[in-house]
């Protein structure tokens, strides 16, 4: 996280959650296991909040808060594979993510309401001309308040034909907003890549 402000301090509150929106408590690197931390950027500064890489694959969702203008990514580091940054994703009620997959390169979305209440999601998988996929639909009913989803495009669609596909996900959002972000990954080094969220724009 960093401040832009060149003379006030920003106090920001880092909470985590789990899939299902309840708190959650993550072991840090040199702060030990916390589901919230409260600290200080000073004006023009910085700092960096770790994980422990150590233990079982979780995943979940992270949300900050501060008293003033602060600005911060995300990186995801799988080793020989690479390193990603993703910023903050904007919470949005209708958008559209390329995606693709193709041998062993795949597409994931991770999607977080970020209301206190449940919303509908209707998910549809489109060809590259913007046809709806066989199969391609999903609507998710009771996204509950907090909640959190991340899967790859053929764990979101298990009847639809994804073998050797490229288009697009669409994600529509009834009751309110959700925030999301998308990265494609493959086995090789640099294969590690963050995609765009893209608002619908009608």
């Amino acid at each position: 996280m960093a401040n832009p402000s060149a003379s006030l301090s920003s106090a920001a509150r880092i909470e985590f959650f789990d899939d299902a929106g309840t708190p959650w408590a993550v072991a840090l690197q040199g702060r030990g296991v916390v589901s919230s931390l409260e600290l200080t950027v000073p004006p023009l500064g910085s700092t960096t909040i770790a994980t422990e890489q150590a233990g079982t694959l979780a995943s979940g969702s992270s949300r900050v808060t501060a008293d003033g203008v602060i600005a911060g990514i995300i990186r995801f580091t799988i080793a020989a594979i690479g390193t990603a940054g993703v910023g903050a994703s904007q919470p949005l009620s209708a958008f559209l993510v390329p995606v693709r997959k193709t041998g062993v390169t795949n597409t994931g979305i991770a999607i977080r309401n970020t209301e206190s209440k449940a919303v509908v999601l209707n998910l549809t998988l489109r060809n590259n001309q913007g046809e709806v996929v066989t199969n391609g639909t999903r609507i998710i009913s009771n996204f509950s308040g907090g909640a959190h989803l991340a899967q790859f495009i053929d764990q979101l669609f298990q009847t639809a034909s994804t073998t050797d596909f490229e288009g697009t996900l669409v994600v529509q959002v009834t009751g309110g907003k959700v925030a999301a972000i998308a990265l494609e990954l493959g086995n090789s080094a640099g294969s590690l890549t963050t995609l765009p969220v893209i608002e619908l724009s009608d």
